[in-house]
Order: structure tokens, then sequence, then C-alpha cells
């Protein structure tokens, strides 16, 4: 029986073996736990950013949508700005043309008062005026 036991029981060198394994086991062990804890950390981190990302997002979308309203109100008083320019552009093209013929009027007017003028003028120097025909009245009752 001491024989048996002796060649069961492990050897030195094979107490050492188990021994070097173990510690490189624990070593192993603590590694994986430590980058375990930082990657634990790196999570967190990447949560935090992503909340940090979500809530500018957030803000972008809001201030996109603000700034589209803002977009859709200057295109539609642009719009409304523009129907107002053009009818003042018709009304003032139909001032201008009323202008003109108006101003083309005057000078037709202009002329035909020049016309009566001379008409006028050539007139009295045929006929006597009035105060010839009193002398004239008033030489003949004498």
């Amino acid at each position: 029986m001491l024989d048996h036991l002796k060649n069961s029981a492990p050897s030195k060198r094979e107490i050492a073996q188990l021994k070097n394994q173990l510690e490189e086991s624990e070593f192993t062990c603590a590694a994986a736990v430590k980058a375990r804890k930082a990657m634990e950390v790196e999570i967190e981190d990447l949560h935090l950013q992503i909340d940090d990302i979500s809530k500018a997002k957030t803000g972008l979308e809001e201030q996109v949508s603000r700034l589209q309203r803002e977009k859709n109100e200057v295109q539609s008083r642009l719009e409304e700005d523009q129907e107002d320019m053009n009818e003042l552009m018709k009304k003032h093209k139909a001032a201008v043309a009323q202008a003109s013929r108006d101003m083309a009027q005057m000078n037709d007017l202009q002329i035909q008062l020049e016309e009566a003028n001379k008409e006028k003028q050539e007139l009295q120097e045929k006929v006597p005026g009035p105060s010839a025909c009193c002398r004239r009245g008033c030489q003949r009752g004498s």
C-alpha cells in the first residue's frame, strides 16, 4: 500500500507545474476581470456619448423644423410681395400709358389753342374792334 501511495503521489515536478498553471490561471483571470471593468467603463462612456448625441440630434431636428417653418413663412411672404409688385407694375404701366395719352392730348390741345389764337388774331386784324365801331357810331350820331 505504501508503494501504491508513492506511485500515485504527485512528484515535486508535477506539483511545481500545477502551481505554475494555477498562477497563470489566476493572472489570466485577474487580467480578464481588469479588461472587463475597463470595457464596462468604456461602455458607460459610450452610453453617455450616445445620450449626448441623441440630445444634440433632437435639438438639431427642432432647429431644422423651426428653420423650415421660417423658410416657408418667408417664401409665402415673398410670393405675396411678388404678387403685390406685379399688381403695382400693372398699375404703373397703366399710369404711364395714361400719362402718355394725356401728354399727347395736351399737345393736341396746345396746338389747337395756338391755332385758335392765330385764327383769332387774324380775325381781329380783318375785322375792326368794337372801339372802332363805337367811334364810328359816335361820329355818326354827332
